[in-house]
């Protein structure tokens, strides 16, 4: 792929195509069939040499696809259309292929005549003997940008998803030993499975022994979410820690009646101004605003 060895091209844009045999050495099909099929073939077919890198025959779509004519593309090596940062890995690919290697769904960004960069799709084959690369390449450049529009799609989708995650669980530091989760709004069993994963891992990366839960604005719980929040509460006990409940509106505190299990775990103050008041009864710290 020395850009100094002079261009191998044919003297004609026609390509040589030999048409193949059957078993009694006749044509299956004419030289004009097969010509025909190089020159409306979707694909971007071409031959190129694996000594010095030029393209030697190449039917029109190369011409559609690129903007280049085919004597424009047959006067420089391959590699000085490819982009900087895929030109080590084009070189790579061709040196499997003098190995003797088939190139599958190899894909590169080729240089058009407006200056852009098409993306690239390979499926090459090499004859080492005859020194010559066969390769069937396609424009994929639409599937690629719509494969990066899902995936910064699915990025926004995954901060946003967090962001929410944060929001809806939000656990705020009070004391050195003492996390609040305040609540606010309806809270289903995926908002109850949250609440438990982000309420256990902040008792464990906080080392806290208090944890206030403030439902003041959650305005209904149903029997299911209702003994979510037991299970919570028992599971952060055996983390150690204490659950204080605050903010209990009067059809939840019947809810948690109905249910008839044991609530000696959970200390229950009405407001949170109760709930943080016992927290320093019980020996908290609280962290100044401006820390």
């Amino acid at each position: 792929m020395d850009e100094e060895i002079n261009n191998p091209s044919s003297d004609s844009d026609e390509p040589a195509v030999t048409p193949p045999q059957n078993s009694n050495d006749e044509p299956i099909q004419s030289q004009a069939d097969a010509t025909r099929f190089f020159d409306l073939a979707l694909d971007m077919l071409c031959t190129a040499t694996l000594d010095t890198g030029y393209f030697q025959l190449l039917n029109p779509m190369w011409e559609r696809v690129t903007g280049y004519t085919k004597e424009e593309l047959r006067a420089q090596p391959f590699l000085s259309f490819v982009h900087p940062d895929d030109v080590e890995g084009t070189i790579e690919a061709a040196k499997l292929l003098n190995q003797g290697h088939k190139v599958i769904s190899f894909t590169n960004r080729y240089r058009c005549k407006d200056g852009r960069y098409r993306w690239i799709e390979w499926l090459s084959n090499a004859d080492t003997e005859q020194g010559l690369i066969y390769a069937a390449a396609r424009d994929i450049t639409e599937r690629k940008e719509h494969e990066d529009e899902l995936r910064r799609q699915n990025e926004l989708l995954m901060r946003q998803s967090e962001t929410l995650r944060e929001l809806a669980t939000p656990l705020i530091p009070l004391a050195d030993n003492v996390i609040i989760m305040p609540l606010i709004g309806h809270i289903d069993q995926e908002r109850s499975r949250q609440i438990m994963e982000v309420l256990l891992e902040g008792v464990s990366n906080n080392q806290a022994e208090i944890v206030i839960i403030d439902i003041t604005g959650v305005q209904m719980v149903d029997t299911l979410i209702a003994n979510a929040l037991i299970q919570t509460a028992r599971a952060t006990a055996l983390l150690g820690a204490q659950v204080v409940l605050t903010g209990v509106q009067p059809q939840i505190a019947q809810t948690l009646v109905a249910l008839d299990v044991d609530l000696s775990m959970i200390v229950t103050r009405s407001t949170l101004q109760e709930g943080i008041v016992y927290a320093i009864q019980s020996g908290a710290k609280i962290i100044p605003d401006d820390v």
